[in-house]
């Protein structure tokens, strides 16, 4: 078969895929070495038809919808889009991409690899798609292939900040935490605002007690995104634990300023300011605490805690535990201040002990 017979063919079946601009390049090339070749002129007049445009905007209409869908959150309507559209062209990358997206949002990671394999094969270079399926083997649990792939992108790319960041998430999460510290160095060094970069690094450096490094980390976090609640908090939580109380203090009120209803700020704020001698404060903290989440047994033990020291024991049975084995007399230590703790002791004993009573 001659090569220009070859290219025809190629042509021709790119066309009844749906994939014109494909099928007109190689029509074209055709064109390019025989400008009177009349089976290559029949083609492109073909596919400059008005049927060829009316599938092709049909086609954009169709994409259209997805993306719109998949932007709203309607991960059900664009995943059903995207297989139709899957199935008439199946050589678009940006269809099995986005249906690849569409289906991890739904849990379908089984069925996000098979269309983020798809999407490689319509454009090999295409590192986005590798980096999404990596993620896709990682929530199915096979950790060593996604290491793998994301190493393999990151030999191509060595500057493409997302793998770099997705392996060191996955490499923390196995143990391997100065691998993944240096991934996270990695992924700031092609990208210096990436600020969930800051924020797990600051984790992880909080993890291997480094709690000046993860301050900054977070402080770093919160400069770059001030709404981070989290990163205010956490700074918080390192600097208390340095016994740096007013910083820490600070840090927790940026928190509350950015989010009013984090209660894990509240109860961290509440333990900084038991450190500061200011119970009633710290008792208040604890009881926004106990009002935004219930269920939080930290919230309502300290908050028990603090209030035996005023000798207020009017919230004693709303935030006693009312299940489990402190319930039962089990005694659960409650513990105030993180890492330079001053002081614990178990809840059932703690009206009985006028000692605790800030005036007895």
């Amino acid at each position: 078969m001659s090569g220009l017979e070859n290219l025809l063919i190629k042509a021709r079946g790119a066309a009844k895929r749906g994939e014109t601009d494909k099928a007109r390049v190689m029509l074209q090339q055709v064109l390019s070495r025989f400008p009177g070749n009349a089976r290559a002129l029949n083609a492109l007049k073909a596919l400059d038809g008005p049927q060829t445009k009316r599938a092709s905007t049909s086609a954009q209409l169709e994409f259209d919808r997805m993306v719109a869908a998949f932007r709203a959150g309607r991960m059900g309507e664009a995943a059903t889009v995207g297989q139709a559209l899957s199935k008439t062209h199946p050589g678009a990358h940006g269809v099995h991409n986005m249906l690849g997206a569409a289906l991890l949002e739904l849990g379908n990671e089984r069925g996000a690899e098979h269309a983020f394999r798809r999407a490689i094969g319509a454009e090999p270079a295409a590192n986005a798609s590798y980096n999404n399926l990596a993620i896709a083997l990682r929530r199915q649990g096979r950790l060593d292939e996604a290491e793998d792939v994301y190493r393999e992108i990151l030999t191509r790319a060595p500057g493409y900040a997302d793998a770099a960041y997705n392996l060191a998430n996955l490499l923390e999460r196995q143990g391997r935490d100065e691998e993944g510290r240096e991934w996270f160095a990695k992924a700031l060094a092609a990208k210096p605002g990436y600020v969930d970069a800051h924020y797990n690094l600051g984790n992880l450096l909080a993890k291997l007690g480094l709690r000046e490094d993860a301050a900054e980390c977070f402080a770093q976090a919160a400069r770059l995104r001030p709404a981070h609640s989290d990163a205010h908090n956490n700074r918080g939580a390192q600097l208390l634990a340095l016994d740096r109380v007013e910083e820490a203090l600070a840090a927790y009120e940026d928190a509350l300023r950015a989010d009013p209803e984090n209660a894990k700020a509240l109860v961290n704020r509440g333990k900084a300011l038991v450190m500061t001698g200011a119970l009633p404060e710290a008792v208040a903290s604890f009881r926004a605490a106990v009002t935004l989440d219930p269920l939080d047994k930290s919230a309502r033990l300290q908050a028990l805690f603090e209030e035996a020291h005023l000798c207020d024991w009017s919230h004693r049975d709303e935030y006693a535990p009312t299940d489990g084995p402190e319930a039962a007399g089990g005694g659960e230590a409650v513990c105030i201040g993180a890492g330079t703790a001053s002081g614990c002791v178990p809840l059932p004993t703690i009206e009985a002990t006028s000692a605790w009573c800030s005036r007895s």
